[in-house]
């Protein structure tokens, strides 16, 4: 390995690292490097045993499904509405189909404002009204 005094590039840390005089005999020696990374692996290793110990329980009688339900009871896997509707269920305009809060009172249409209202054509042009 090199003198790291020579390579420019390597970046150097301004303050020094403490380590316990304990840390320091304990590292010093490879056995005690390999008996800790050994422990520090049984520890990792021992800490996932309770994970490993539970099993799923596979109960038939705790199914989801409806079947032991009467008809008239509602559940999450039933839909409870109804058919779809014909109608739209709210009321948009005619015009630019954003919300309406106004009905025309000549033909029934929605629009939203005035400005749009002058926009709605007239049932009496296209010849809507009057035939029978």
């Amino acid at each position: 390995m090199e003198d790291d005094v020579s390579n420019p590039f390597r970046r150097m840390l301004m303050r020094t690292r403490k380590i316990a005089p304990k840390m320091v005999v304990a590292l010093a020696s490879n056995d005690n490097k390999t008996q800790a990374a050994i422990a520090r692996l049984e520890a990792l290793e021992n800490d996932y045993t309770g994970m490993e110990t539970v099993e799923a329980v596979y109960d038939d009688e705790a199914s989801l499904d409806d079947d032991a339900l009467p008809p008239y009871v509602p559940s999450y896997m039933r839909p409870t509405m109804g058919p779809p509707s014909s109608t739209c269920s709210g009321h948009f305009c005619i015009v630019c189909e954003f919300t309406s809060n106004y009905t025309c009172a000549k033909c029934g249409m929605r629009f939203c404002s005035i400005r749009r209202y002058m926009m709605i054509p007239l049932p009496e042009i296209f010849g809507l009204i009057g035939q029978t």
